[in-house]
């Protein structure tokens, strides 16, 4: 499909979607298929916001903050899992073998049920 016309949230053409969508609408596009010669109007949307990986809590809106570090307990044969939380920032505490990270990402992961505690800080050594 080609790109006919690509137009901004707040251009003519754009506005009904706007309201529908409002600051999550990024661009409304008009596309036509080469084959059957029908077109198409697509919307390009914001579906996830998120704070850079090592940005302070005090620098976070609310909504972002982290609050407290988690530990939580990962099997060696979960690779998966072990590969998504550590390209989250999950910290690795051998003596404890433990994974250590913000709790709101292991909320954001559903993983409340693995936490075996939750501190203020990273333990010594892992921060």
């Amino acid at each position: 499909m080609d790109v006919i016309k690509t137009i901004k949230p707040h251009a003519a053409g754009a506005k009904r979607y706007q309201q529908k969508w409002n600051e999550k609408l990024v661009a409304v596009r008009y596309r036509k298929d080469r084959v059957t010669g029908r077109q198409y109007t697509t919307v390009e949307l914001i579906v996830d916001e998120r704070m850079p990986l090592h940005t302070p809590d005090h620098e976070r809106p609310p909504e972002f903050q982290r609050d407290g570090i988690a530990a939580i307990r990962v099997k060696f044969e979960e690779e998966k899992l072990r590969g998504l939380i550590k390209s989250q920032g999950a910290k690795w505490d051998k003596t404890q073998k433990l994974w250590h990270l913000p709790l709101l990402d292991v909320k954001r992961m559903h993983l409340e049920a693995r936490i075996v505690s939750v501190n203020d800080c990273y333990p010594e050594g892992l921060g």
